[in-house]
């Protein structure tokens, strides 16, 4: 789908496939969206192309898209894995006291951190966007998951204080416990003892806990090359996906401008996004 910057809206949408990947749909339909930029560009007289840059989420990541995306004229804005080397140095610099600052206009109950880095030989512009909305969302789940894993653990301890399980199993079961999201971060667990007779001890490290709700939780990197856009308009950009999701959903149902009624929805696929130059 194409949307206009201000307002995302509508402008026009092709279909493809629902039963390939994202990335090879995108690489595919490339060189078609550049053609359909330069048509648009020659309809409106413009003496040079207007800014053609793509929103996309993490799943879309890779160094070759990007120097593909360069080829075709398009800049881009995604977001980075968090276990991205780039996206882990862009955390540890958002941790930094000071570095995470208040953006301003309609983005004033936000922060954000900014630096530049190079992602895979590419020189990006990296933002660390805080959630508070994104924090409190993964604190519950932390939360449940730390519940469930808990009571695993114990009924461990029992089967080792029972002499009921190998330390080969016993190892393998604390692994599992601990495959959960961030509960490897600080929830310390020890396995000692022989292959016959193990032992178990493990405790909740609250220290570590604080430490990843501070500089981890509630956090996203995005990456980008439009080194010249402010930050607020990265985000806002960034932030479109959501608005355009809530597009489909509301055009499946019919009726007219189903665009117009704003919806904050955060979940998204892709989006194409098209502005003339601006100074900024």
């Amino acid at each position: 789908m194409l949307v206009s910057e201000t307002g995302h809206v509508p402008l026009l949408y092709r279909t493809y496939a629902g039963n390939g990947s994202d990335q090879e749909v995108l690489e595919n339909c490339l060189e078609g969206l550049g053609q359909l930029h330069d048509a648009l560009d020659a309809g409106e007289g413009r003496r040079r192309p207007a800014t053609r840059t793509l929103v996309r989420d993490g799943g879309f990541w890779s160094p070759q898209l990007e120097l593909s995306l360069d080829v075709v004229g398009y800049y881009s804005v995604i977001s980075l894995p968090l276990s991205h080397t780039a996206a882990e140095s862009a955390l540890a610099f958002a941790a930094q006291p000071g570095a995470m600052k208040r953006l301003t206009g309609k983005l004033s109950d936000v922060r954000a951190a900014r630096t530049r880095a190079t992602v895979n030989d590419l020189d990006r512009t990296l933002i660390v966007v805080e959630s508070q909305e994104l924090l409190e969302g993964q604190k519950r789940g932390i939360a449940a998951r730390l519940t469930k894993a808990v009571a695993e653990l114990e009924k461990l301890k029992r089967h080792v204080d029972a002499g009921r399980i190998s330390r080969a199993s016993l190892e393998q079961r604390v692994k599992k416990v601990l495959r959960r999201e961030h509960l490897s971060d600080f929830v310390m667990v020890d396995v000692g003892g022989t292959e016959k007779t193990p032992t178990l001890t493990w405790h909740v490290d609250e220290q570590r806990r604080k430490h990843l709700e501070q500089t981890r939780l509630g956090r996203r990197v995005i990456c980008t090359d439009q080194h010249s856009w402010t930050t607020e308009r990265i985000v806002s950009a960034f932030r479109g996906q959501w608005n355009v999701k809530e597009l489909f959903r509301r055009a499946k149902k019919g009726g007219i401008a189903p665009w117009v009624r704003r919806s904050s929805t955060p979940t998204a696929r892709c989006v194409f996004t098209r502005s003339r130059p601006s100074s900024d």
